[in-house]
């Protein structure tokens, strides 16, 4: 019966909104956010989006491509030198190992998504994939560090 009065009350903290604050809904109709978005609010200088040529894209897409590629050998060196690794060292290889592999492919993902995306939607994008790859990097380096 205990549990009965635990789960309804889980149910009711999860499900209510605002339940236990003094924060009030707002009215119907109203946008969720309402506040300003002017400099002041945002930190500072508004910067317009940067517009990329045709051939700043094929550009920043090769380099991307350059980039990854390299990421991926070293990879596939990581993979080689596994079975070289002392065996309580393997597990921890093994467990970075598959770290690096889901920032691959997301990297690799956001790099074909980059390369469909209108250029409206470019800079932003551009920024997301810096991420992605600098994250790959920073989880290869880490990874590599086990084989040392």
């Amino acid at each position: 019966m205990k549990w009965l009065g635990i789960m309804l009350m889980a149910g009711l903290l999860a499900g209510g909104s605002g339940y236990g604050s003094a924060a009030q809904p707002a009215p119907k109709g109203t946008p969720a956010v309402t506040q300003s978005q002017g400099s002041e609010v945002k930190g500072g200088q508004v910067q317009a989006a940067k517009t990329y040529s045709p051939k700043d894209r094929k550009e920043y897409q090769n380099k991307i491509d350059v980039d990854l590629a390299q990421i991926q050998k070293r990879i596939e060196d990581l993979r080689g030198k596994v079975a070289k690794v002392a065996q309580q060292k393997r597990r921890t290889l093994g467990k970075a190992l598959i770290d690096v592999q889901g920032k691959n492919i997301l990297a690799q993902r956001r790099l074909a998504a980059l390369k469909k995306a209108p250029e409206k939607d470019w800079s932003g994008m551009t920024a997301d994939m810096d991420k992605a790859v600098e994250e790959l990097d920073r989880a290869c380096a880490n990874a590599e560090a086990f084989v040392r």
